[in-house]
């Protein structure tokens, strides 16, 4: 027996060819999903099945977050954001953000670390995400995947191997240790390997990772750039996301990141590079001559001071992805602060429109990152979300993709579908109890914020 879901009468926006202006908006339609594809767009379907009154609802290809890292967005929650930090290129990275991360690994069971994943997982499906590229530590990649297989998450994960033990972080001098340390990096990117290999063809699959330049020797570079060329597999690296960063790798190789990972063989057609805060023109040039794509976080830049620079990237000819880094992994809020603070990249307000946004954080990164979504069309796989275009904020109603890039909060989607799977009916998200989320990921914090304490890290 088929599986079926039917939406009717609904109006549908997307794409008909590759041009983020090339968008068509059809109203009155139906769209029957078969099997987890989009099997007819039409009017007036009929089926014997689930169906789902589509009247007064926009449906649109869901966002897909190019870069999540979704323990970070919780245990350093509000944390860094209003603090004064003169050091380390005003990034909160070293001071409020990685010594959580490191705490948590340290005293928080595995059961405990899926609680907290699980709640950033609620806020992205509520927000209307349908695809994640999660960057991630080795302990929480299989408890990651794991948690998206249950939910029917479409993810990408990567685990940020390193020369390291624990990511680094200031002490109370606010003395930055980046020293490298001696560790098993074969062992690492087999263990990497195998999980790529493990999960081939899942929806929820490993990519290889690698972490930042400060954080990796050249030899561990070097392989995991071979193991993710060898495997054909997405590789997820981060570059000049913050100004220590870069002066470390400037200091340590007298290369810039860039150019380190270029060395390396770091860079092929499926290597996602994120942070990129820091990146010129020249970088650009490398990570372009790799054919690598650029992953930007707009509300993380914005919260340290800085304006993501997704103008610059696609002048100079980069596929981008939109993603949420260590913050709240909402896409509604990403995409709307990116084509806002795009405006002002360049001061003039028509360089930056809601069609780029739209296009970048759906079919364009589906198409950066090579998976056959972000397109509504018939025979394409059927992950959508659902709007509520009722609502008082939404009118007049004149231009669709601009009112849902602008206006629209988590709250307004009403459904979100992978797959062909419902994660998110009627405003609920399914298959999650969310106050026993809540409840589960505060007991946890609780016993980070305890051991913060005593460490000093408050």
């Amino acid at each position: 027996m088929k599986n079926q879901l039917l939406i009717k009468n609904c109006m549908l926006t997307t794409f008909f060819n590759d041009g983020y202006n090339a968008t068509k908006i059809l109203q009155g339609v139906d769209v029957l999903i078969e099997d987890g594809k989009l099997k007819k767009i039409d009017r007036n379907i009929t089926a014997g099945c689930k169906t789902i009154d589509g009247t007064g609802k926009l449906v649109a290809p869901g966002f897909i977050n190019g870069r999540s890292r979704s323990l970070a967005s919780v245990v350093s929650k509000s944390l860094p954001e209003d603090i004064k930090l003169s050091r380390f290129g005003n990034t909160p990275l070293y001071m409020r953000v990685n010594p959580f991360i490191n705490i948590a690994q340290e005293v928080l069971s595995d059961a405990q670390i899926k609680s907290l994943l699980k709640l950033a997982l609620f806020e992205a499906i509520s927000s209307g995400t349908t695809a994640m590229l999660e960057y991630c530590s080795v302990r929480d990649l299989p408890l990651y995947l794991e948690l998206c297989d249950e939910l029917g998450m479409r993810a990408i994960a990567s685990p940020a191997l390193m020369s390291r033990k624990t990511l680094p972080e200031t002490d109370a001098w606010c003395v930055c240790e980046n020293a490298l340390e001696e560790v098993d990096e074969d062992a690492l990117v087999s263990w990497n390997s195998g999980m790529v290999k493990k999960t081939a063809g899942r929806m929820a699959k490993a990519g290889m990772g690698l972490g930042s330049v400060e954080t990796a020797s050249e030899s561990l570079m070097s392989k995991v750039g071979a193991a993710a060329f060898s495997l054909d597999c997405t590789l997820m690296v981060t570059a000049n996301e913050t100004q220590q960063e870069r002066d470390v790798c400037i200091e340590r190789y007298n290369k810039t990141p860039a150019q380190i990972l270029q060395k390396n063989h770091v860079f092929h057609r499926k290597t996602v590079v994120g942070g990129n805060q820091y990146a010129d023109h020249a970088d650009r040039v490398i990570m372009k001559s790799g054919m690598s794509v650029a992953a930007l976080c707009p509300l993380q830049s914005v919260q340290d001071a800085q304006i993501a620079p997704f103008l610059g990237f696609q002048y100079d000819g980069l596929d981008l992805v939109i993603g949420s880094g260590r913050c709240i992994p909402d896409m509604t809020e990403q995409v709307r602060l990116l084509t806002l603070v795009g405006k002002l990249e360049n001061r003039l307000r028509h360089q930056m429109r809601a069609q780029k946004t739209f296009f970048a954080s759906t079919i364009g990164a589906g198409q950066a990152i090579g998976l056959p979504v972000g397109e509504l069309s018939e025979g394409l796989d059927a992950d959508l979300i659902l709007i509520d275009t009722a609502k008082p904020h939404y009118h007049p109603f004149t231009l669709p993709i601009t009112d849902l890039i602008y206006n629209t909060s988590s709250s307004d989607i009403t459904e979100v579908i992978v797959a062909g799977r419902l994660l998110k009916e009627n405003g609920r998200v399914l298959n999650m109890d969310e106050r026993q989320i809540i409840e589960d990921a505060e007991s946890a914090m609780n016993l980070v914020w305890t051991h913060a304490r005593k460490k000093g890290a408050l």
